[in-house]
């Protein structure tokens, strides 16, 4: 043949190109494998944590979804839509959302001269640690 490749030698698949993992699991390292879900027995309130640090970008979306996904897109949608209880609805999933958001205040005021800086959910408390190289 013209094209100078040799098809009678087997050739090894080339490696595919990395796919990042910016989605719904927001940079976490091992995917789906680093998400928690759970319910804390003594108040059964409803938790979701990341085994993995995260930088600090990916932690704040993180930490603000649920205020998005369950308050602010529905309140929206309730006036798109016309429905009184999805805007009721929004409002108290909004109102559950304000201890996501006072963690997310506290680490935006944090400051640090560190080049990395890397953030992992506490084992039992709210918030992080905040580890800085």
């Amino acid at each position: 043949r013209m094209d100078g490749y040799d098809y009678t030698q087997p050739q090894m698949p080339q490696e595919p190109a990395p796919r990042t993992r910016w989605h719904i699991t927001f940079n976490a390292p091992g995917g789906w494998r680093s998400i928690e879900f759970g319910i804390m027995k003594p108040s059964l309130n409803p938790y979701c944590t990341c085994r993995e640090p995260l930088h600090r970008g990916p932690y704040v979306i993180g930490a603000l979804a649920p205020l998005v996904v369950l308050g602010i897109v529905p309140i929206i949608a309730s006036f798109l839509v016309g429905l009184p209880w999805l805007l009721y609805a929004g409002i108290i999933m909004a109102d559950a959302a304000i201890g996501d958001v006072m963690i997310v205040a506290k680490l935006l005021a944090h400051r640090t001269d560190a080049d990395d800086v890397l953030l992992y959910d506490h084992p039992t408390e709210a918030g992080s640690i905040i580890f800085e190289r």
